[in-house]
């Protein structure tokens, strides 16, 4: 049956319209920006102003609601339908590093359950680590962290059965033009992260592949004036995507104004890195005893902080707060994610299967 969904602030292409989006069976028919007629063969639902958006590309999630990545392959379908029911259409369950044998043992099970979801769609996995520097550890194990070693990462990708697709490297390791070349082989984003990188180690990734920059600022080597670092290339190279965390914690919304005013916007991508514990009080997160203080999870055992409870709704609603316009809010937890990973999702195609959000005038989540 069509449904036509009238008086709509449609968001297409980075911007939003008033107009009304004709579906049938959830296949995009058109978008009207004009008078519609009735017909007893279609439904008709007024949205009064309200906003018709793609559904959230999450690239960067551990997990929430209890499940996640760091669990069993059983947790990933209840956080795909978790996800769903909170606005998020596809997302990267992102793994921590652990012993090899135990991230194979994962991965397998992990990529046998994907096409099973029957909420948010897995997209593929994310592997944060584990070549990364340990300058930069950020919260991940120290004995977890590893040299590049190539054998190791075609055997993690034979295990997911060819499912990763994204990999956070620091490129100063030894190897790293190896680990480029073979991302750049079997078509992996290669990201850079947990990174004591120079600015001239940046720099010489991107020529080699490496265009995206993970969770920018944190766990990595921050600007001066005389080595801008891993922050000064993100923010100097027009070219670097990064992915930004908006929960006002773990980044001033000072700083993130400033990455807006500097980046091209459809250069940003909102995550949430969020744990699995998010939207709980407490839990586990890899392994560890973690509470939620002050707007973010704590390690029960010292305080320090273990990472973010944000989910993508409260990011977007967070840069709309701090006077980033709603249009560009969307787009990076929309349109900008999707584009990385040439998801579906995110963006609104005419003649194709559309998922989609309704927003009030406040930019909460709402049912029709």
């Amino acid at each position: 049956m069509r449904t036509i969904y009238k008086n709509a602030n449609i968001f297409f292409n980075g911007k939003f319209k008033l107009g009304s989006a004709v579906l049938n069976n959830e296949v995009l028919e058109d978008f009207i920006f004009g008078e519609i007629k009735k017909n007893k063969a279609q439904k008709i639902i007024d949205l009064k102003d309200k906003y018709f958006i793609p559904k959230f590309v999450e690239t960067h999630i551990h997990g929430a609601f209890g499940f996640g990545a760091d669990g069993s392959a059983e947790d990933l379908l209840k956080l795909s339908k978790a996800l769903f029911k909170v606005g998020v259409g596809a997302f990267c369950p992102t793994l921590y590093p652990s012993a090899p044998s135990e991230m194979i043992k994962k991965l397998k099970s992990f990529s046998s359950v994907m096409g099973k979801e029957k909420g948010a769609r897995i997209i593929g996995f994310h592997l944060e680590g584990p070549f990364l520097s340990p300058q930069k550890p950020g919260v991940m194990k120290p004995s977890d962290i590893k040299e590049i070693d190539i054998s190791l990462i075609e055997k993690l990708y034979k295990a997911a059965n060819g499912k990763i697709v994204s990999i956070t490297a620091a490129p100063e390791l030894k190897n790293f033009n190896k680990l480029a070349a073979w991302c750049k082989k079997n078509k992996v984003l290669l990201q850079l992260g947990h990174t004591n990188a120079s600015y001239k180690n940046m720099q010489k990734a991107f020529s080699l592949g490496a265009k995206h920059i993970t969770h920018f600022f944190l766990a990595m080597k921050g600007f001066h004036h005389r080595e801008p670092g891993a922050v000064g290339a993100g923010l100097i190279n027009k070219d670097f995507s990064l992915e930004l965390l908006a929960d006002g914690h773990h980044i001033l919304p000072e700083v993130l104004k400033l990455v807006f005013a500097l980046k091209d916007k459809n250069k940003i991508v909102l995550i949430t890195d969020s744990l699995t514990p998010s939207g709980l009080k407490k839990g586990l997160a890899n392994g560890e005893k973690v509470i939620f203080k002050n707007g973010v999870f704590v390690r029960k055992e010292d305080g320090v902080i273990a990472g973010s409870a944000l989910s993508m709704q409260q990011g977007v609603k967070n840069l709309i707060a701090w006077n980033i316009a709603p249009e560009v809010a969307f787009l990076c937890a929309t349109q900008n994610p999707a584009k990385l990973f040439n998801a579906s999702e995110g963006v609104f195609k005419k003649g194709k299967k559309i998922s989609f959000n309704i927003f009030d005038k406040n930019f909460n989540l709402v049912k029709i």
